[in-house]
């Protein structure tokens, strides 16, 4: 895509220039060994920043991550009509579970941008009808400053979801504020 993000579509048929998930798993076995594991068990090891000492490895569970995308589905109201523009470390809470775990709990789309730009983002959203966005301050002000001669945002576009600091700019939609 011109945008530089990857398309994966998590079920139906692809359009041209997208993976769909049933092509990268065709030929795979069609059993595989799995192991059991309760709610409570780690699912994943997020790291602090490190801000006020060592960084940490804070603990997540199955069952934490879950309750995370279904309350994010719900703040966001989030559905399976709704296309993200993933920019944000999906080795971060705000990126893994704001973002990428509850478009995938919704059913939703994902457009995944390897690194944020602001013109990339910008050219992402319009190519494929983005609906959400999440980001930090810096972002929103980044998109702000582009000098951008393309189709306009608000077509799509209707809620954005700041984290990490105040935000200081309006957008013209809808901004939820969140700090994960």
């Amino acid at each position: 895509h011109g945008s530089g993000g990857a398309v994966l579509t998590l079920s139906g048929k692809a359009e041209e220039g997208e993976d769909s998930f049933d092509a990268l798993v065709q030929g795979q076995p069609a059993l595989f060994d799995t192991e059991d594991c309760a709610p409570d068990d780690t699912a994943v090891i997020l790291y602090t920043s490190g801000t006020t000492g060592m960084p940490k490895g804070a603990e997540l569970s199955h069952s934490n991550l879950m309750m995370n995308a279904l309350a994010s589905v719900s703040m966001t109201k989030l559905d399976s009509h709704d296309v993200s523009l993933v920019a944000l470390p999906l080795f971060h809470s705000f990126g893994q579970s704001v973002q990428m775990n509850a478009a995938a709990a919704s059913g939703g789309s994902m457009v995944l941008l390897p690194r944020f730009d602001a013109e990339a983002a910008m050219r992402a959203m319009t190519d494929h009808s983005v609906t959400v966005f999440c980001g930090v301050p810096t972002m929103y002000i980044a998109l702000l400053n582009l000098d951008w001669k393309g189709p306009d945002l608000a077509v799509s576009l209707r809620l954005g979801v700041s984290g990490g600091a105040a935000m200081p700019v309006a957008f013209g939609v809808l901004i939820l504020v969140v700090y994960v």
